[in-house]
């Protein structure tokens, strides 16, 4: 089996996600999506065996198409998502799969409707470092977890033609960048019992920086995130019997430091390609055994991630046109 692939939405993301495609033989591009006509030539010379089209409908209605990768900003998720699954394709949906738990709800009672394969693409949960990480702690190397600080920072001007600026594309730090070390809790520690969190915000409306605390019964993690300051981008998890530091940038790493009676060991797991092939070759895996969602990524995690989000949106009144439909 092969699975042959749309692309809807063309930018910095997709073109690392294709690069990554390519280097397995289970996969094939079959067809990409723009808006853009002066995109869509350069497409077709750079492509040449790719269909290319200059709307999004049409690559839906494609049915040579198995999967589609949503790439496009985040206000438009929820609509390409329901509206491939409908036409019965499978979806990989770049993360944040939606812009609050609503939309995420539905996305995933689609998916089940049509029984199609669906799964955010929070890459992240699928490297081969991270893992390890879980299986270091799976076997209690660490003992048990009792704290959990990752961040997520850069600095950016403020640039009113930037998707991350857009209040109505649904921008900001938290859904962008945020996610990803509340993911890391999340994955390790499950729901919350509480949060507590601050937001920057800038005058559009938008998070230009957001922190917290989250609280369990026996643990608390700290999260960061930030367009306003640059971070080394890397995570701790503190054991009542060591601790591990996840090298930076810890999102997309090669490696992680487990420190424990005063030794240090050092695993190292390099990467294929720039990181994607591990949740392109999780979609092949499920839909080759005609599943409608990921053991290791559910339609549960996805929605129970949404909620500390919207928890941490409501906290700090970040609030998107997007948030009235729901």
């Amino acid at each position: 089996m092969k699975l042959k692939w749309g692309i809807i939405g063309f930018g910095k993301i997709a073109r690392d996600f294709v690069a990554d495609l390519q280097l397995s033989n289970r996969h094939a591009l079959t067809a990409i999506a723009t808006r853009s006509e002066a995109k869509k030539e350069a497409l077709q010379k750079e492509f040449q065996s790719v269909t290319v089209y200059s709307s999004y409908q049409s690559i839906l209605t494609d049915s040579t198409i198995d999967i589609i990768y949503i790439a496009t900003p985040h206000d438009s998720h929820m609509l390409w998502s329901i509206e491939g699954m409908n036409q019965g394709k499978h979806v990989l949906c770049e993360k944040p799969v939606g812009i609050n738990y609503y939309q995420v709800e539905q996305m995933v009672q689609c998916a089940r409707k049509n029984q199609v394969f669906f799964m955010e693409a929070l890459w992240t949960r699928f490297n081969p470092s991270i893992e390890a990480m879980l299986s270091c702690i799976e076997k209690q190397e660490i003992g048990k977890i009792r704290y959990i600080q990752g961040d997520f920072c850069f600095y950016k001007a403020y640039d009113p033609e930037s998707r991350l600026f857009h209040l109505d594309r649904a921008g900001g730090a938290l859904l962008d960048i945020g996610i990803y070390p509340i993911f890391l809790s999340y994955l390790l520690l499950g729901m919350p019992v509480s949060l507590e969190s601050q937001s920057i915000l800038h005058e559009s409306g938008i998070d230009l920086q957001s922190s917290g605390h989250l609280r369990y019964q026996e643990a608390s993690a700290q999260f960061l995130c930030s367009t306003l300051i640059p971070s080394k981008c890397d995570a701790f998890i503190l054991g009542e019997q060591g601790y591990i530091q996840i090298e930076s940038r810890w999102h997309e790493t090669d490696a992680f430091l487990l420190f424990k009676e005063d030794q240090c060991t050092r695993y190292e797991h390099q990467r294929i390609g720039r990181g994607f092939y591990y949740e392109i070759e999780e979609c092949y895996r499920c839909i080759h055994d005609q599943k409608i969602e990921s053991s290791k990524w559910s339609h549960q995690n996805s929605l129970d991630l949404m909620q500390i989000l919207d928890s941490i949106r409501s906290q700090n009144q970040i609030v998107y046109p997007m948030d009235k439909e729901s």
